[in-house]
């Protein structure tokens, strides 16, 4: 019956996308590219000669006043935090209730690993209990000359990522402070978070990747995000302008660190949703591998 499922499911979702192919192909262009047959330099030295923004109504306000409006230099970040920030929302939103349904599946994989990983120590127990002295002796040798070599590979892990870390720390803190100059912000940030969580495993294990980001604490701390960005966002209406309108940014000079006012406050708030989703939800999956963890040995 769950293979029918899912292959019901697929053939929805596969018909879905071309439907929605096709019908996007016949929709009328919003830029006819009248003028776009120009060189490069061309284009470096007259770029007004080729604007053709006017084609659009919408795209003509955000390339033409963007600076005016917002003070991002960034219009795909103005775009995400101001101009379609409900879009955003909805994506907070559908992150969070995935991270959700992950971890609630991962738990139940989990579990049963950890019955399946009980069991199988009872039965390697017992057959031990079963084999000579002698044997039993040599198989105990045997183990303690393969340790040597888990050292080293948790030595050479540990030194590894304890040298990038830092490196990646800072970088995934600069893309996303720096979301509304420069290509990046909250999304990317986020994601980036994975990266330490897998360094951290890689060099330290389970147990200490959970002593560091404590999963329990994060998981309502995604919330507390999300209704920071929802705050954010009402505090436009407040101000008399829109919900998620940029009210603040007329502090700063423009092209400086804090000069965006609310879209830079909204991707910081964006980033810590991801950061908090992404890191709980890679704990979740690193907890199925747990068995596995060069740490779990008991004779170090």
């Amino acid at each position: 019956m769950k293979k029918w499922v899912t292959l019901c499911a697929l053939g929805i979702l596969i018909f879905a996308g071309i439907f929605t192919a096709f019908s996007l192909a016949e929709l009328p262009p919003t830029y006819d590219g009248t003028a776009a047959a120009v060189s490069v330099y061309e284009l470096l030295e007259d770029p007004e000669a080729a604007d053709e923004s006017g084609a659009d109504g919408a795209a003509a306000v955000i390339v033409q006043q963007n600076l005016e409006k917002t003070h991002s230099v960034n219009d795909v970040t103005s775009i995400v935090f101001d101009f379609r920030g409900y879009d955003t929302m909805g994506e907070a939103f559908i992150l969070m209730l995935t991270v959700c349904g992950a971890i609630v599946l991962l738990q139940k994989t989990a579990k049963e690993k950890e019955e399946m990983r009980v069991e199988r120590e009872q039965k390697k127990a017992t057959r031990l209990r079963r084999l000579s002295v002698e044997h039993a002796m040599k198989l105990k040798s045997e183990q303690r000359a393969d340790k040597p070599n888990l050292r080293v590979l948790r030595v050479i892990q540990r030194c590894g990522g304890d040298c990038i870390l830092p490196l990646c720390i800072v970088y995934i803190f600069y893309v996303i402070l720096h979301g509304h100059l420069s290509p990046g912000g909250g999304f990317q940030g986020g994601v980036l978070a994975v990266a330490a969580v897998i360094l951290i495993y890689l060099g330290h294990g389970y147990t200490e990747l959970k002593r560091a980001f404590c999963p329990n604490l994060l998981r309502p701390l995604e919330g507390v995000a999300l209704v920071a960005y929802i705050a954010i966002a009402f505090a436009g209406v407040l101000a008399g302008i829109n919900f998620c309108g940029n009210f603040a940014f007329m502090n700063g000079e423009i092209g400086a660190l804090i000069s965006s006012g609310t879209i830079s406050w909204m991707d910081e708030a964006v980033a810590f949703n991801v950061v908090t989703g992404t890191v709980v939800l890679s704990i979740g999956m690193l907890s199925v591998l747990y068995p596995k963890d060069i740490d779990n040995d008991k004779d170090k």
